[in-house]
């Protein structure tokens, strides 16, 4: 239906704009929605327009949109790293009204969490949110989903990143050397990292039993050429409009689908 970019100008121009797209009716339409995240979730390598507002136009549902840039998921006051102001866990408390209506919620696995080399923690045996260590990886995710289930007890989905390996990696840092990248800290970061952080998600998605919108372990990301991969993305992370269009909406979508029939 969308035809693909020829040009990454094209990748991030208006004709992948909300505006543009087609509207239409599915089980998302006429529910409200939060996304709590950072620069994925914000858009911030495609003027600020996500799948959030894609899927909003699309889907005919309403997005509420939280989501500041850099931010982690885990939340320690004694460590500026997780910032104390902006943590996912800081931004659901602070930024998201409780009595609101809210039908889901699709939150983002961050990188940042794993750039800045935040406690990984472990799975507890309570689904109270007061029971969850906000400082750790694993225990801010396990508060989000205790503290979204005592609030609203709506469907949760977690969304992973595309895709990335060692070569595109390499590739990107040799084809855009304004942008300097230490190639195995990257490498630790963005690859190591990330995927443990990956294989606890599905752990706890065996307890939370919740949804995950698998950009990771998507056989089309995967296969795709540097080409396709340079005109979708606008860095290493961050896609274009386009790349939110042709691999992020279908994914999270999918899985929001899935995520309201466990309620029916």
């Amino acid at each position: 239906m969308y035809r693909m970019p020829e040009t990454a100008e094209m990748a991030n121009s208006e004709i992948y704009s909300p505006e543009n797209l087609e509207s239409g009716q599915s089980p998302l339409s006429g529910k409200t929605f939060a996304a709590l995240g950072s620069s994925i979730t914000y858009g911030f390598g495609s003027k600020e327009t996500a799948f959030v507002e894609m899927i909003a136009k699309t889907d005919s549902c309403t997005f509420i949109k939280q989501a500041i840039s850099g931010m982690t998921l885990a939340y320690d006051p004694q460590r500026p790293e997780t910032h104390p102001e902006g943590s996912y866990v800081r931004q659901l408390l602070d930024r998201i009204d409780p009595a609101m209506k809210i039908d889901g919620f699709v939150v983002q696995l961050s990188t940042n969490d794993a750039q800045k080399g935040i406690e990984k923690g472990v799975i507890t045996g309570s689904f109270n949110s007061q029971d969850q260590d906000p400082s750790t990886i694993t225990g801010a995710m396990e508060f989000i989903l205790a503290y979204i289930r005592e609030t609203w007890n709506c469907p949760v989905v977690f969304y992973i990143n595309a895709y990335l390996d060692r070569s595109y990696i390499e590739h990107f840092a040799l084809t855009h050397p304004e942008f300097p990248v230490d190639i195995e800290q990257a490498c630790h970061d963005l690859l190591d990292n990330y995927e443990e952080m990956i294989r606890i998600l599905y752990e706890l998605s065996k307890k939370w039993n919740f949804e995950i919108a698998d950009l990771w372990n998507n056989e089309e990301i995967q296969n795709a050429s540097f080409e396709v991969k340079d005109l979708l993305m606008n860095d290493v992370i961050h896609p274009r409009r386009a790349g939110y269009l042709f691999w992020y909406v279908p994914e999270i979508r999918k899985a929001l689908i899935r995520a309201l029939a466990k309620q029916e």
